[in-house]
């Protein structure tokens, strides 16, 4: 789950890794995301409508896989809990102000079952499997200690996969194209900004950090990446699948 700092080793997102990102991140609604019945709305900000106060359990959007057939092996499929250059993103706009401490509390866990190896859902399995766990949690922790660094964080890295899955994104429709994102609403809101002066500071501090750069009128992003096919943006999200299939089989009555 601060000003952008290139990660010392970058993803490099493969074509299913990418359309799942599309899946989740690039919601055409201007509305913020509707939290749960249970969710309190009194804000921290004056005038504002931040969820805070009770909130629906944290989801277990990054769960990691204990395999072990010996003693020996201790393999831990971590998936999207941590790889060798980050850790999952935490939405808190959804999952509440304390989803980050429930994530840092898992990583604490797994580095409880003292695995061997890690087998991350992105990157390269890393070498140094302590070492990867340690910088992970901290990593989380930072999360935990800095709410609002870590809102920034995460609408920096949603932004940067969409620029990668989009091929970039032309510079006069980059802020529009922001405006309308659900998740740039649900950001703006935890840090009492409008969506406008949120898609103004994340389009200026990802280009002074260097994790944006533009080329021919076009935003891209820096980081090393697998360029997706431009018809996968066409194919249906999964919850639309059971229909289509249905629509498919022909009518023998």
């Amino acid at each position: 789950m601060p000003v952008l700092r290139p990660a010392p080793r970058t993803p490099t997102p493969s074509p299913d890794a990418t359309r799942a990102a599309v899946s989740r991140n690039t919601s055409t609604s201007r509305s913020p995301r509707t939290p749960s019945t249970n969710r309190s709305t009194t804000g921290r900000c004056s005038g504002s409508a931040t969820p805070t106060g009770r909130w629906s359990a944290p989801r277990a959007t990054h769960p990691a896989t204990w395999r072990c057939g010996s003693p020996e092996e201790r393999l831990l499929v971590v998936g999207d809990a941590l790889s060798d250059y980050d850790v999952g993103w935490v939405d808190s706009a959804l999952d509440g102000p304390d989803a980050a401490r429930t994530a840092l509390q898992s990583l604490h866990r797994l580095t409880d079952l003292r695995p061997r190896v890690l087998l991350p859902a992105h990157g390269p399995i890393p070498a140094d499997t302590d070492g990867a766990l340690a910088s992970a949690r901290r990593r989380g922790q930072r999360h935990v200690d800095d709410p609002d660094g870590a809102v920034r964080y995460g609408a920096r890295r949603i932004f940067a996969f969409a620029l990668m899955i989009r091929g970039g994104i032309p510079a006069d429709e980059v802020e529009p194209y922001l405006h309308a994102r659900a998740w740039l609403t649900d950001a703006a809101r935890l840090l009492c900004l409008t969506p406008e002066a949120l898609a103004t500071e994340l389009v200026e501090t990802m280009i002074r950090g260097g994790a944006v750069v533009a080329r021919n009128n076009r935003l891209h992003a820096a980081a090393e990446h697998i360029p997706v096919t431009p018809g996968t943006l066409q194919v249906p999200f999964p919850r639309k699948w059971s229909a289509l299939r249905a629509r498919a089989v022909p009518d023998r009555t």
